[in-house]
């Protein structure tokens, strides 16, 4: 059974700590961590029957992740990424809407959870998130960059100023800075704001030449 190795030492661990008198709430084993450790495995195991390409053994392996701990977030991330290669794109999508609900997506997860929207064509729908959750900059700079790529100069450059005026890191400032500056030249250019679908390079040439001339 997948994770029995595992749920049998902790049981064995809490057995333990009874045997001995104290209280099971006090031991390194509980129910939370315990969860989070089965959970885990499975995603462990699901990766890697998806990257088998064993898409529907994946997928039943990642539910189970998720009913082990809904928290996880890289449970509904491999789950959403498994369905969309099956053709669920519906699925896939509702997915991460119900992982924005019940599982931990702050930091650098909801970088990754932003990026896997976006992958589903929701990048809007992740903007709200960062804007109802007050993100922190380094999520803002990542925002800005896929809408930057994606064309969509002026809100990348919102996202960008939103960035700076959150402040960020004394090693974030410079980059932000230099972000913002290389789209408020996009910005300046009328062609590349009006026909923005077909210019996305442009964002990189412009954010190299703004780096360079730091």
């Amino acid at each position: 059974m997948l994770g029995s190795r595992i749920v049998r030492r902790a049981w064995l661990l809490i057995a333990l700590g009874i045997s001995v008198g104290r209280p099971v709430l006090a031991q390194s084993v509980d129910s939370a961590s315990l969860a989070r450790t089965v959970a885990s495995d499975l995603v462990a195991r699901a990766e890697a029957a998806a990257r088998a390409q064993q898409w529907h053994r994946a997928e039943a392996i990642f539910v189970r992740a998720t009913h082990a701990d809904s928290s996880l977030l890289p449970a509904w991330l491999g789950l959403a990424d498994v369905l969309r290669h099956r053709g669920h794109a519906d699925e896939a999508l509702r997915a991460l809407t119900i992982a924005s609900q019940q599982a931990v997506v702050d930091g650098s997860s909801q970088i990754a959870w932003s990026r896997a929207m976006q992958s589903h064509g929701a990048l809007d729908q992740a903007i709200a998130f960062a804007e109802r959750r007050e993100a922190r900059p380094d999520v803002l700079i990542a925002l800005a960059e896929m809408c930057a790529r994606e064309g969509s100069t002026l809100r990348a450059l919102a996202l960008a100023r939103a960035a700076r005026a959150a402040g960020g890191s004394a090693s974030e400032r410079p980059m932000i800075e230099r972000l913002v500056r290389a789209l408020e030249l996009l910005a300046g250019d009328t062609d590349i704001v009006s026909n923005p679908p077909g210019r996305p390079s442009t964002f990189l040439r412009v954010l190299a030449l703004s780096v360079r001339s730091r």
